[in-house]
């Protein structure tokens, strides 16, 4: 089951503001620039950032932890 579960889909669970869609940040006068911010940064954030949460699964943290901690235990000689 940890194959299956991403950390998406965790931080989606618990945090679901992080993956709200971006709020209209201009004035009414101005919609073009808002659109633009949206179409040229905010939708392509949004989808780096799933993109890469949903490539992330609980498995792999588990075996990076676990190589982590063989790289960092301490040797001792005698």
């Amino acid at each position: 089951m940890p194959a299956q579960i991403t950390v998406f889909d965790v931080l989606s669970a618990v945090e679901g503001a992080l993956f709200e869609k971006t709020e209209e940040t201009v004035m009414e006068k101005t919609p073009d620039i808002d659109t633009a911010m949206r179409l040229s940064a905010f939708d392509k954030l949004d989808k780096a950032v799933k993109e890469t949460l949903t490539g992330i699964t609980l498995d792999a943290l588990v075996t990076e932890t676990e190589k982590q901690r063989k790289d960092h235990e301490m040797m001792f000689y005698i």
